[in-house]
């Protein structure tokens, strides 16, 4: 029996390290993608997608393949910009795969929703389109003019798709989505800063569960953390030990001012009053490592 390709195996790191800066993801319309493994203990996900309550799609999906696709991109990029016996050079091209993987996952909710949310409207449209074509063809074999219009609908659903995808995958001169991409420097300071207050995260929560440690609020707000935003701290005591870095990606972002310009922390009473996902906020927490470091190790 044949082995896994050497690829394969550097891609399931990839897929690996991917999951680990994602958490479990439920949308609104209570869409999933959770994490799974396959029959060899492989990291995979099962997507769930829900139509007015209904759960209409349950299905396995491993991004290994796509994980190796990106490693194979990566590589090609990444060889006309600097020497591939350079030092770091692998850990550039895995670090990048991650990226890439992490930015398509974040991006899988809304583009399984474009992909089935219409999809009964579309073939109903396109079945009642081609049923007129039939019997304009049969009238006019009898010798009888019939002038049937294309749907106006059927071309709007697939007009207001693609239009949806182009929304999706629209990006600046930044390299990012449209909305938002922060500086160099914000990227620098995010990854300088993000270690020691996830570390100063943790000791919170430590504090706020223990019964001689009532003040935890005010220790919270010590030098150098005064800063600590108090709608996190609101969050705290229910909150799962998972959502931790959540809450350190968070104020992080406001420390270092990244921040949506739509946005206002003083009007958003979610986690992410920086207007930005915690996905979206690991990337940009990758990309500043590879700034401060472009050799650095990410396996």
């Amino acid at each position: 029996m044949m082995g896994t390709p050497p690829d394969l195996l550097t891609a399931r790191r990839v897929v690996a390290k991917a999951l680990q800066q994602l958490s479990e993801t439920e949308s609104t319309t209570d869409n999933q993608i959770v994490r799974d493994t396959n029959k060899a203990g492989d990291p995979i996900l099962r997507l769930r997608f829900f139509d007015e309550g209904v759960q209409i799609v349950e299905a396995l999906y491993d991004p290994a393949m796509a994980a190796v696709g990106f490693l194979n991109s990566a590589d090609d990029f990444w060889r006309s910009r600097v020497p591939k016996d350079s030092d770091g050079y692998e850990e550039l091209v895995f670090a990048s795969a991650v990226n890439l993987l992490v930015w398509m996952l974040s991006k899988m909710h809304i583009r399984l929703w474009y992909a089935m949310g219409d999809l009964g409207d579309e073939t109903w449209h396109d079945w009642e389109a081609r049923q007129r074509a039939i019997e304009q063809k049969e009238f006019l074999a009898q010798g009888i003019k019939v002038d049937y219009k294309t749907s106006e609908v059927r071309k709007k659903l697939l007009q207001a798709q693609q239009k949806q995808i182009r929304q999706l995958w629209a990006w600046t001169k930044g390299g990012s989505d449209r909305e938002y991409d922060p500086t160099v420097e914000q990227k620098k300071g995010f990854a300088e800063q993000y270690p020691a207050i996830l570390d100063h995260w943790e000791d919170i929560n430590k504090w706020c569960r223990r019964e001689d440690r009532h003040n935890w609020r005010g220790l919270a707000k010590v030098a150098p953390f005064g800063d600590t935003p108090d709608d996190l701290l609101d969050k705290l005591e229910d909150l799962e030990p998972e959502g931790i870095s959540a809450l350190a990606l968070e104020h992080t972002a406001r420390r270092v001012g990244i921040q949506k310009p739509s946005s206002s922390s003083a009007q958003d009473s979610t986690v992410h009053a920086s207007g930005i996902s915690r996905a979206q906020l690991y990337r940009i927490l990758g990309e500043g490592k590879l700034l401060l470091n472009p050799n650095q190790n990410a396996h």
